[in-house]
């Protein structure tokens, strides 16, 4: 979900429609979190990081 926000114009409402999630703002919760999270794990940051890397150019 935060892959597809940060690298997409794709709205929330498009990306809930994507994972099955019933409400839109669920998306951004989920985000929210994740970030939160990232901030306090460091293997968490340390995977999406690896993921990013994956998938930029």
């Amino acid at each position: 979900m935060k892959l597809c926000q940060d690298y997409s114009d794709t709205r929330l409402i498009d990306i809930a429609v994507k994972f099955n999630v019933g409400h839109y703002s669920t998306i951004s919760q989920t985000i929210r979190r994740i970030n939160n999270r990232m901030k306090e794990d460091k293997m968490l940051k340390n995977l999406f990081d690896m993921l990013n890397q994956d998938l930029t150019p």
